[in-house]
Order: C-alpha cells, then structure tokens, then sequence
C-alpha cells in the first residue's frame, strides 16, 4: 500500500471493497466501536477492507472518527469492541513489546506534523531511527536517503522552526518512511499546504 501511485488512486465508499484479483487483505476492520468518557460512539460497528496495494481517501466532517480510525490503527488508542486485523492478525492482542513492532510496520504522517521545532530536519528524521538501534554511518545513510526522496538532503541542517508549513509536511513524510512501511497513513495531509506544495505532497505520496 506504502507504493501505491497517486495516479491510480480511487475514491472508494465506506466499506466497499474493490476486486483485484488474488490479493492479500491488508487491513480489515470488524464491527469496531470506540466512544469517549461514556458518551456516544465515536465509531459505531464501522467494518471495512483495504487490500495490499489499494489507496484510499476517509472522508467526513469535523469529527466524524477520522483521527481516531488513524489512531486505533497505531494502537494509540483502544477500540471499546470490535476487531483490527493487520495482515491477518489481530492486532488489539499485541502485548507491548508487539506494539512497538507493529508501529514501524506502519508510515503516519499527523495532522499537526508531531516534529521537534528546535531540532534540525535530519535529527527530526534521524529519532525514530536512533530508537530502533541504529548508530554511525548506517544511521547517516538512512537518514540521507529519507531525505534524499523528499528533496531536503541539501537543507538537512536546517532548523524546523524555519520551515514553511509544505516543508514541514516533507520531513514529516520522510521520517514516516524511515522503516520502508507496509502502509502509509497522512491525516489531512494537504490541508494547510497551497496548491503548487500540496501537488507535490500528494505526488511523493
């Protein structure tokens, strides 16, 4: 899903599932409920699919459960009932040390980018990777050629508080693909962005 072009993206309902032949199921959501301080659901029963390869736009108003299906994905949050398969498994049975696993699996870019403001683009690509493990010149390898795929390597120095809102939105995706995800996720990933950077936001996706 994390390859999938831009150019063969469809608009697909809640729920539908689109054919394409003999291909693996990467996602299925099953009767998920999820609602906050007792108050009514957020998610009520929303089952869908999303098969390997597939891109889809979640579409809805101001809080209609978008940010939370993202989150429920990460395991950020608990569903109240239902079940998340991720490639067969059902992830909401992971123990902690899982989790952790399962979360480089997936590429999420937030609404809100979630950088560090007085650290520079390549330590802000670089922290998920120093937290897996790597060090010296695999780190500096890797973090170049995240950045190198964005069009930042030249300005890997550069402090994020310099950044314009479509920059940030670069390095934030560049560190969402740190660990070569199986899927990609971006909330609202264009929303703040004019439409020459949201082009181009939307192209590296």
């Amino acid at each position: 899903a994390a390859a999938a072009a831009a150019a063969v993206a469809r608009r697909h309902s809640p729920g539908e599932r689109v054919s394409r032949g003999n291909v693996a199921t990467k996602i299925a959501l099953e009767g998920l409920t999820k609602s906050y301080l007792g108050m009514l659901p957020v998610l009520d029963d929303v089952s869908c699919q999303i098969d390997e390869g597939e891109f889809y736009y979640l579409t809805g108003v101001s809080g209609a459960g978008k940010t939370t299906i993202f989150r429920l994905l990460m395991l950020i949050e608990r569903p109240d009932s239902g079940t998340i398969q991720f490639d067969g498994q059902d992830i909401t049975r992971l123990t902690v040390a899982e989790q952790a696993l399962h979360r480089r699996r997936i590429g999420m870019v937030f609404q809100d980018y979630r950088l560090l403001a007085s650290d520079s683009i390549e330590e802000n690509v670089a922290l998920p990777l120093r937290v897996a493990g790597y060090r010296g010149a695999r780190l500096r390898k890797k973090t170049e050629l995240q950045l190198e795929q964005v069009g930042l390597a030249h300005r890997r120095r550069d402090r994020v508080a310099g950044l314009s809102g479509g920059e940030k939105q670069l390095v934030s995706i560049a560190r969402a693909l740190a660990f070569d995800p199986k899927v990609f996720f971006a909330d609202e990933p264009t929303g703040n962005l004019d439409h020459t950077m949201a082009q181009r936001v939307m192209e590296l996706i």
